[in-house]
Order: C-alpha cells, then sequence, then structure tokens
C-alpha cells in the first residue's frame, strides 16, 4: 500500500490529509474512506473513529502503529469497492446510451 500526503490544489500544506494510491492512478482519502466503511456497517460515530484511527500526516500515522494499518487496510479495500462499483455503472450507462443510436453502416452517395 502506497501513502501519501494530499491536499486540494487551492489548499495550504498545512491541511494536507492521508491518502492511498489506488491500483488505476487515482489517489483515495483514507480517513473519508474509512469513515464510510464504518457508517455503513452501523457505526453512527464513524467520523469520529475515523480521525482517531488516520491521522492527517505519516508521522502520526506510523506512531498509532497496527490500529492505523488496519484502518488503512480497510479504508483502501472500501474505496475500491466504490471505484469498482462506479465504473461498472458508467459502463452500463455509456451502453445504454450508445444502444439509442444506429450508425448505418454505408453512407448514399449523392449525385
Amino acid at each position: 500500500m502506497k501513502l501519501m500526503c494530499y491536499c486540494k490544489h487551492s489548499e495550504p500544506v498545512s491541511l494536507a490529509s492521508l491518502g492511498v494510491l489506488m491500483e488505476n492512478g487515482l489517489v483515495g482519502n483514507l480517513r473519508g474512506g474509512y469513515a464510510c466503511s464504518l457508517m455503513e456497517k452501523g457505526d453512527t460515530q464513524g467520523r469520529e473513529s475515523a480521525s482517531l484511527r488516520i491521522p492527517p500526516n505519516v508521522f502520526s500515522y506510523l506512531h498509532i502503529g497496527p490500529a492505523a494499518r488496519h484502518a488503512a487496510a480497510e479504508a483502501k479495500k472500501y474505496l475500491e469497492t466504490m471505484l469498482n462499483q462506479i465504473c461498472r455503472r458508467l459502463v452500463l450507462m455509456a451502453k445504454s446510451f450508445l444502444s439509442q443510436f444506429r450508425c448505418p453502416t454505408s453512407y448514399p452517395l449523392s449525385s
């Protein structure tokens, strides 16, 4: 798992978040992914738990230790599952959209 700190273009570096490099080259937000994973399981304090387990920087992440690594692994798994579901839906939408159009196989020549 490749961890990284990242921030949005308009944000200062002091507001960086801890992320993970996904297989397709996208960066996933570990804290957000872990919070969503916990809330889907019924944890009403998922955001608070995620804030405790996944800090904003790598130094604190390493200091927390195994609990942070477990949370990060769970977050990455959740983010990959969500990304795969979104991609499947996009493919289905594209197929549905493209099936509405019929392209002629030959064009009549104008005289």
